[in-house]
């Protein structure tokens, strides 16, 4: 897949919580943002791969854009972890 919009607000929202890191509310606001932006974009990979899987042939350049879209998904959904945890960690900080 194409580098998108959601791509581009996700680097956004990295770069903007790379400069707030002084304050726990807008780094948080800026996680959540870049949280939704790479879930938006895994939901993009499984629909893409869903569609790729149901084929019942695969061209060879198909099928290799399916193994980098699972290759994606998976630093997608690394990625995705790794906000949820600090995201969690920052909402326990600034509730707790």
């Amino acid at each position: 897949m194409r580098k998108s919009l959601a791509e581009d607000l996700a680097a956004a929202a990295r770069d903007s919580a790379a400069g707030v890191d002084d304050d726990p509310t807008r780094l948080l606001a800026a996680l959540e943002l870049e949280y939704e932006v790479v879930s938006d974009r895994r939901r993009r990979l499984d629909e893409a791969i869903g569609l790729l899987e149901a084929a019942d042939r695969l061209k060879p350049d198909a099928a290799a854009r399916l193994e980098r879209y699972r290759q994606t998904r998976l630093l997608t959904s690394t990625r995705r972890m790794q906000l949820r945890r600090q995201i969690d960690g920052l909402r326990h900080g600034v509730t707790g």
